[in-house]
């Protein structure tokens, strides 16, 4: 008996994004949905509707087709409308974290358009398990609650965006699952040498902290100077004698540097010369398992942090 063929989009996933931390989500969820798809005696083909990323795919299997989007393609009628309808159902994943007004207008802005596109297209809407919230702007948790009530299921991957998604109005169901990432393969790497009597230490400074936000500004309103936490943090294992200090970039943005990890490491890397810059990584899974090979590991992004927490690699700490 032959399977049947169902169609799954995904929107807000990205298969060659320089955030790992998204392409981690959406290598895991694509997994997730693939069994879930066959238990069901389906046969599915993603269509990962993602912003136009440089990068090349972390994966070539091919029951994925990646379509990049432009401003241009939601306005067009070929565009995301038309890639939309040629789905079963989309499942959205809000890039992890950009379901909120947290990185400006603009973005959210961009989320919604999206969003409400898939819905016009006749669509059935997924969130899947994501951050929800903050919503600082009236007008935003408007649109926001109006989303949640027209989609098919919320799912949520903390607590707190089920209180946020509560605060602003929703009482339809809504399910708290994990973070999707958890589900990441990870293989173990030789790429970072023999073991040492050295304490491999591998530290993932947050460019996007270090440069004060989109503003350069302390746009998150930060307690602390981050950039000089930072340095008081890798100069301390340096300093040590006993650390073998790893910097390791998870976000690499040559468009937008303000938001590169790599840039930041590598401002780092000339404050404290025994310190080793983490080579850029093919993809996600790469990151994972160059992480596993840490004795100790802190970071700042999260999608870093859970690579670490699941290759138990020991003495994690975000500073986000």
């Amino acid at each position: 008996m032959t399977a049947r063929q169902i169609t799954i989009g995904l929107l807000w996933h990205s298969m060659n994004s320089g955030n790992l931390g998204v392409g981690a989500l959406s290598i895991a969820h694509i997994d997730l949905l693939r069994e879930a798809a066959r238990t069901l005696g389906a046969e599915p083909k993603f269509v990962v509707l993602c912003w136009n990323d440089p990068g090349d795919p972390y994966s070539m299997d091919t029951d994925i087709e990646i379509v990049p989007l432009r401003l241009r393609d939601f306005i067009r009628p070929a565009g995301l409308w038309a890639h939309a309808r040629r789905c079963d159902i989309v499942f959205d994943i809000g890039a992890g974290d950009s379901f909120a007004d947290l990185y400006g207008a603009a973005r959210i802005s961009k989320m919604l358009l999206a969003q409400n596109i898939v819905l016009l297209a006749g669509k059935e809407l997924v969130l899947g398990p994501q951050t929800i919230g903050p919503f600082h702007r009236r007008w935003v948790k408007r649109l926001a609650l109006n989303l949640l009530r027209r989609s098919r299921l919320v799912t949520v991957r903390d607590a707190q965006s089920a209180s946020c998604a509560r605060e602003i109005g929703f009482e339809g169901e809504l399910t708290e699952a994990t973070d999707v990432a958890l589900r990441l393969p990870c293989i173990q790497s030789g790429s970072i040498g023999q073991r040492t009597e050295q304490l491999k230490v591998g530290i993932n400074v947050s460019g996007l902290l270090f440069n004060g936000g989109y503003t350069r500004q302390n746009m998150f309103g930060l307690r602390s100077d981050y950039a000089q936490v930072m340095r008081r943090v890798v100069g301390y294992f340096h300093d040590r004698g006993d650390c073998e200090v790893h910097l390791i970039s998870h976000v690499r943005s040559e468009r937008l540097l303000v938001e590169d990890d790599r840039t930041a490491a590598a401002k780092l890397a000339v404050e404290y010369p025994r310190c080793i810059l983490a080579p850029d990584f093919d993809g996600p899974i790469d990151a994972k398992a160059y992480i596993s090979g840490m004795d100790f590991f802190t970071g700042a992004r999260m999608h870093a942090c859970i690579a670490a927490a699941e290759s138990l690699a020991p003495g994690i700490a975000a500073f986000l």
